[in-house]
């Protein structure tokens, strides 16, 4: 039941963070771990760039996994939750 939960968290924050560095799909993934379920914003180096990132996982609707990676210096993060009607309506 968690197997496939744990592996596309994983995935989106993996994604998350090769995206955040700029690198894209030429980062090799396996130069760097990510937090397998956490609750909270996590640390997570970039060895290739000689940084920090933060990485927060999260779940936007049951069975759908998404991840925020940014910068270290950033302090609070915003967000809007839409209802569907409301994003479609965009």
């Amino acid at each position: 039941y968690l197997r496939p939960l744990t592996f596309f968290n994983i995935w989106a924050q993996k994604e998350a963070f090769i995206k955040a560095s700029g690198l894209g799909l030429s980062y090799p993934t396996q130069q760097f771990d990510v937090p397998i379920l956490s609750s909270k914003p996590q640390t997570v180096p970039d060895t290739l760039h000689q940084r920090s990132w933060k990485i927060m996982s999260f779940m936007p609707q049951i069975a759908c996994c998404a991840a925020l990676c940014y910068d270290t210096r950033v302090q609070e993060i915003r967000y809007l939750a839409l209802s569907q009607d409301e994003f479609h309506s965009v």
